[in-house]
């Protein structure tokens, strides 16, 4: 865990002690999964956060204002301010800025939607909603069906280390996929475009 990863469990920390409806997903859950199984063979790093805003649909500024008072109410000096609305197919983009330098931490995009699927994560003493093993899983498979494989070609490594070390099955991601509204597509790209497969992940 290096310095920036403390810095972003620290704001996840911060959020979810406030009522923000806020559920965490991405790396930042990914990476806590593979701690907690004990799987060190792949070390997931993560510079960012991604979340889901799973109640309503707020103005994106009050996303932003949100966030901010989550954070200082805990004591975190930061701020975020607002870079993208949400809108079809587009999360709420947020940078997280330090007050005393205008330093920019991280950025957070946050989907506003549901998940179908979460669990309570743990780090150190604090503890958060994040995206169940079995819903990652599906949203990372049904990535890797398609044609955005060539563009979150990572999610081939995090669906590997995660088939490692927890158990799913396929009735289960067939499930989830269901509550989510998403589908499989014909994995054509994963099967027959191995060579621009390669290129993509080694970007």
């Amino acid at each position: 865990m290096n310095e920036l990863e403390r810095e972003l469990y620290g704001i996840v920390e911060a959020i979810s002690r406030s009522d923000t409806p806020i559920i965490f997903k991405g790396a930042i859950i990914t990476k806590l999964v593979l701690s907690e199984n004990n799987y060190t063979e792949i070390e997931r790093g993560t510079k960012d956060i991604d979340a889901n805003w799973v109640n309503g649909k707020p103005l994106p500024e009050n996303i932003a204002d949100s966030v901010t008072k989550a954070m200082q109410d805990s004591g975190l000096d930061y701020n975020a301010v607002l870079y993208r609305p949400y809108g079809e197919h587009k999360s709420t983009g947020l940078h997280i800025y330090r007050n005393d330098s205008d330093e920019l931490i991280t950025k957070m995009d946050i989907d506003v939607k549901p998940l179908a699927e979460y669990s309570l994560y743990h780090y150190g003493e604090a503890e958060f909603y994040g995206a169940s093993v079995d819903q990652i899983l599906a949203d990372k498979i049904a990535v890797l069906s398609s044609d955005r494989l060539f563009r979150r070609s990572k999610d081939l490594v995090d669906v590997f280390a995660l088939s490692r070390c927890t158990k799913s099955t396929t009735n289960r991601i067939y499930d989830i996929l269901k509550k989510s509204n998403k589908h499989l597509d014909d994995f054509n790209a994963f099967s027959n475009r191995t060579e621009e497969l390669e290129h993509a992940y080694n970007l």
